[in-house]
């Protein structure tokens, strides 16, 4: 069933028949059912631990007893629904059989509107002229960096965004400046020796006939003489339409790097596809998939302004309708406005309550006979009538529930039996409690019970047995029981904290080895005082070696930064800062964002002077260093991206370390948008604060290349 989906998911929708359209629609719902009926028999069979007390004798004895009846009980109503779904799939199966008719009749030949594209004039193309100029200027001017990186350019989006019309005006633009040009579109399924012939043909006509090389049936011949042809040549070459990277990179071969000088401009719906790695976590084919939607330009990101990683997204509003218009057709997700839909004759799969004007007995007797709900999505106009309903939804998977308000009396008992819930959702809800029930879930893989401000007290003990979570999202006021470290597929933990004292929770963390997103905060003895992590000297080791996260400093010596990775943004308060703890910093290769604050009772005067040297922070985009009691002095080639920069101004021991100066070398940060410095003037006079000032200004609105914003 799965293969047989695929291939009907590489035809384009408009030009599939109508009788495939429905009998693959058969198939998606036979497949849901299956999926159904084999979850519930794991769920059945498996059984479901009840919440965390000890059952008494009888109880025990009754349940040893009827316990081996119960399972053939179970495993003869699935037998049952197993022959029901066979009998479903021969139907299905023979109803495409004895209706399928093999037209003889021509069919149109369609124009691929892609050719159409080459002969549009310019002048018509509203707006073209901007992109086609960032184009030129990427694919001829290059960068300082490497000018070999931008010999190749791809123009990357879902169909209809403009692509193949922006390459043509960049085409037609640059092509009296090369020797020969080709324009070829190369489609999802290509003549690899026809596409050759033809980018021979139009770099080069008559070398083509004199060649014979319309007669050559092989693609390695014609790629042999490509590349002996465009060898002493400037060329530039039009890739349309790229699908697979197999195709691009047979493509590649016959377009040398030694050429006198070349351009290729690509286009492709898909991204650069990477190939396929093998035994990805759900998290990575989920980032995988964002990432993906991202470069397509189907999903646009809203980033942190103070972090620069993703927040949110929106989908543009074209993109919205299209995605609703597919939704209805495939009966993907069926929304309901005002307690109406439209699909009454389809079987409710995923379920968006948005309004809820109908009464309460109305709205469950419309939605108690639904049964296949695998989905639901609820906002908090929907919220009161809507309890008794979801107990109703026996193989529900999916369960959202943020931001509606469940602070008034609202039990969540009922969740303990929803046993197929993998992704649950009380973000905002105001819930003061957790039932010890969610421990019956044991197929659970998201909880996200993040709330604003001091809502539930403790997580449940049950929290424990949810041994296939992968994400936990809770808040810090939440107090979290030891046992913890049973949650071994966790892979992101996020925001918890820990008192120091409780070392063996700290312990416990060690051993969930998936992490890969960690919001952690340890609270030491001092927290009031202003350090956050001055006690932690005596920390097991095991704590450095697990988490890599959130240590002392210079107990980081131990550690090679190079393990830290993925460690993007550090928020962090010592006491005592040396030159060698920074450079440690500087080395974290993704480390975009960073929070250094150093104690006011101990500045770690060590050198005088705090450097940061060429190449550190590669990839620091906002930085907030504070407390120094030393200035901090930029070498050429530090922190390359940095944009936002927030640092303490030390006159007086500026003037003293730097001979007199107050050249910091903020002149050498090249991306440098936003400057906040906050001078301090202790023993300084208020003429050298005048100065010190003026040279900030001058540095920061003269002198810079980008004229900064500067805050004092």
């Amino acid at each position: 069933m799965k293969g047989a989906l695929e291939k009907i998911s590489e035809v384009p929708p408009d030009q599939l028949p109508s009788g495939d359209k429905i009998w693959a629609r058969n198939i998606r719902e036979l497949s849901y059912d299956i999926e159904d009926n084999i979850d519930t028999f794991m769920v059945q069979v498996k059984g479901h631990h009840q919440p965390a007390k000890k059952l008494g004798f009888a109880m025990q004895f009754g349940e040893k007893i009827l316990g081996p009846l119960m399972q053939l009980r179970i495993r003869r109503k699935i037998a049952i629904d197993i022959r029901e779904i066979r009998g479903r799939v021969v139907e299905v199966h023979d109803r495409r059989r004895r209706y399928e008719v093999n037209y003889s009749v021509d069919k149109p030949v369609k124009v691929d509107p892609r050719a159409l594209v080459q002969y549009e004039k310019v002048t018509e193309l509203v707006g073209i002229e901007e992109l086609r100029d960032k184009v030129i200027k990427i694919l001829m001017e290059g960068s300082e960096v490497s000018k070999e990186q931008d010999k190749i350019v791809s123009l990357v989006g879902f169909g209809g965004l403009g692509k193949t019309t922006l390459a043509n005006v960049v085409y037609e633009k640059l092509r009296p400046q090369f020797d020969c040009s080709a324009f070829v579109s190369v489609s999802q399924t290509p003549d690899m020796v026809k596409l050759f012939k033809d980018i021979f043909y139009k770099l080069d006509k008559e070398k083509f006939e004199k060649l014979a090389i319309y007669n050559v049936a092989s693609v390695d011949v014609i790629n042999n003489e490509l590349r002996k042809f465009l060898r002493q040549k400037r060329y530039l070459v039009i890739i349309d339409d790229i699908w697979e990277i197999s195709d691009w990179k047979t493509i590649r071969c016959a377009l040398p790097d030694d050429s006198v000088e070349y351009r290729i401009i690509t286009t492709t719906p898909e991204g650069f596809i990477q190939p396929e790695k093998q035994d990805k976590s759900l998290f990575e084919i989920g980032e995988n998939y964002l990432n993906e939607l991202i470069n397509l330009s189907m999903i646009q990101p809203r980033h942190d302004k103070s972090t620069g990683m993703i927040e949110s997204c929106r989908v543009h509003d074209m993109v919205l309708d299209l995605i609703c218009s597919l939704s209805r057709e495939e009966n993907f997700v069926t929304v309901q406005i005002n307690m109406v839909h439209s699909s009454a004759s389809k079987k409710l799969r995923r379920l968006s309550l948005q309004n809820g004007k109908a009464s309460h007995g109305k709205l469950e007797a419309m939605l108690s006979k639904e049964r296949a709900v695998r989905s639901v999505i609820l906002f908090q106009s929907v919220i009161d009538n809507i309890p008794t309903v979801l107990e109703n939804f026996s193989i529900l998977r999916v369960l959202d529930l943020e931001g509606c308000d469940l602070s008034q009396g609202y039990s969540l008992k009922y969740l303990g039996n929803l046993l197929h819930l993998r992704y649950l959702s009380l973000r905002d809800t105001r819930i003061d409690e957790l039932p010890e029930e969610i421990g019956n879930l044991q197929f659970l893989q998201m909880l996200d019970i993040y709330t604003e401000g001091k809502a539930i007290h403790s997580l449940p003990s049950a929290i424990v047995q949810l041994t296939q979570l992968m994400c936990l999202r809770i808040n810090i006021w939440m107090t979290v029981i030891e046992g913890i470290g049973s949650l071994i597929a966790l892979e992101e933990l996020s925001c918890l904290r820990i008192s120091y004292e409780k070392k063996k929770m700290l312990e416990e963390l060690g051993q969930l080895t998936e992490l890969k997103v960690l919001d952690l905060e340890i609270i030491t003895a001092d927290f009031i005082s202003g350090s956050l992590l001055e006690s932690v000297d005596d920390l097991d080791k095991s704590v450095v070696e697990c988490l890599n996260k959130l240590q002392k400093i210079h107990t980081w010596l131990m550690v090679n930064p190079s393990r830290l990775v993925s460690l993007s943004s550090l928020d962090i308060a010592v006491k005592r800062l040396q030159q060698e703890d920074l450079e440690i910093l500087g080395r974290l290769p993704a480390l975009g964002y960073l929070d250094l604050r150093v104690g006011h009772k101990d500045l770690g005067i060590i050198h005088g002077r705090f450097l940061v040297g060429a190449r550190s922070f590669p990839w620091l985009v906002h930085c907030l260093l504070l407390g120094f009691g030393e200035p901090m002095v930029f070498q050429q080639g530090a922190m390359p991206r940095l944009v936002d920069l927030s640092f303490d101004f030390p006159v007086q021991r500026t003037r003293e370390i730097i001979n007199g100066s107050f050249d910091l070398g903020l002149g050498n940060l090249p991306s440098l948008q936003d400057v906040w410095v906050n001078v301090r003037p202790r023993g300084a006079s208020m003429e050298e604060v005048r100065e010190a000032k003026a040279a900030l200004r001058h540095v920061i609105e003269v002198v810079h290349p980008n004229h900064p914003t500067l805050h004092i």
